[in-house]
């Protein structure tokens, strides 16, 4: 359990019938990084083993990785960071693999959190589903698959493709929280889809039962998309706001600059249908700047009503035209790719993470 008890290593086999024992996590504590605090704890249940870890210096890190047993697979990875000298500083970030939704809470302000006298990342795993309270921040990050991915070979998504079950969701509903400006239209829905391919590349689609015909004297006022960043890496989750970006996307794929200098990525567009046969359009984004994503992104899309900006949904918190939070891209090691002209997870191994120095 701890740096200073280590006694070589340990190895969890799986031995299930007449099969060959398998071989499913070895592991090899030296502390987990300079603090020396490294920890793993193994729960095994019915058909389910979950695998937490803990290490690193100042830069603290916690990983819960559960995963079911036959056939193997991840079904879900919670991740918290935090700073040993700055316990107020804790991100806390949950992916359900089955729906790929990957949703993040923060502690924005610990005057307001309350969270002082209890474990940063029990208290945000505790309320992770919840809408963010007073002192809290959250939203819903990008998934970026990345099994047996190359980064210097970009990801092929086929022009025509549609994102199917290896995507991200926000559902634009009445009923949904992700409503940042305006009211709400029970007639209207919409919903988008998102995937990072890599660090650089982004796929979002958009379904939206009653689109705006008219034509606006702004594009504010039309509906488009809308993607907040950093001009430059943050050392912080809560972004500067001198460094803040915004840039807008029409339906039709046309860049507009908004607040800040955003980087202008390269835009392919098209328009499909979707696995219920209803019309989206999907637009593919790549960027030259490698520090385009790396602090997070929020992907907001704006309705219109007769012209004029009527609401705006969004993946993570803005408020006076100003992101509170950017949540960020969200590796999982799964591989995803054209299935039936639909964008699916195709391999999910639910390969146990271990130590790069562990034993071979």
């Amino acid at each position: 359990d701890e740096g200073t008890a280590n006694d070589g290593g340990k190895e969890y086999w799986l031995v299930e019938g007449s099969a060959a024992p398998h071989l499913l996590l070895k592991l090899c504590n030296d502390g987990y990084g300079a603090a020396g605090v490294g920890m793993d704890e193994i729960t095994i249940g019915d058909n389910r083993f979950t695998h937490f870890q803990a290490g690193g210096s100042n830069d603290r890190w916690e990983t819960t990785e559960t995963i079911r047993l036959a056939p193997q697979t991840l079904l879900r990875v919670d991740s918290c960071d935090y700073r040993g000298t700055d316990p107020d500083l804790v991100d806390f970030t949950t992916a359900n693999l089955g729906s790929m939704e990957v949703r993040s809470l923060a502690i924005g302000d610990a005057s307001k959190a309350g969270t002082a006298d209890e474990g940063g990342c029990d208290v945000l795993k505790k309320d992770i589903a919840l809408p963010p309270k007073p002192g809290f921040v959250g939203g819903l990050n990008v998934p970026m698959p990345n099994l047996g991915q190359d980064p210097t070979n970009p990801v092929v998504f086929p022009e025509g493709t549609v994102l199917g079950g290896c995507a991200g969701r926000l559902n634009a509903s009445a009923a949904s929280p992700a409503l940042v400006y305006g009211k709400a239209d029970p007639g209207r829905e919409a919903e988008l889809r998102f995937v990072a391919l890599g660090p650089q590349s982004l796929v979002i689609q958009i379904r939206d039962s009653r689109p705006d015909k008219a034509k606006p004297a702004s594009w504010i006022g039309a509906d488009h998309l809308e993607l907040w960043t950093l001009t430059e890496p943050g050392d912080s989750y809560l972004p500067d706001p001198a460094k803040i970006a915004q840039l807008g996307i029409g339906l039709d794929g046309t860049t507009y600059g908004g607040t800040g200098k955003a980087p202008v990525p390269k835009i392919q567009r098209w328009t499909a249908k979707d696995e219920q046969g209803r019309p989206v359009t999907v637009m593919k984004l790549d960027w030259s700047e490698e520090f385009a994503l790396a602090s997070g992104v929020i992907i907001a899309y704006s309705q219109g009503e007769g012209g004029r900006q009527a609401r705006l949904w969004a993946t993570g918190p803005i408020r006076k035209n100003q992101p509170g939070y950017l949540p960020a891209l969200f590796a999982l090691p799964v591989a995803c790719g054209a299935v039936d002209g639909q964008w699916a997870v195709t391999k999910n191994p639910g390969k146990l993470n271990a130590p790069a120095d562990a034993p071979e």
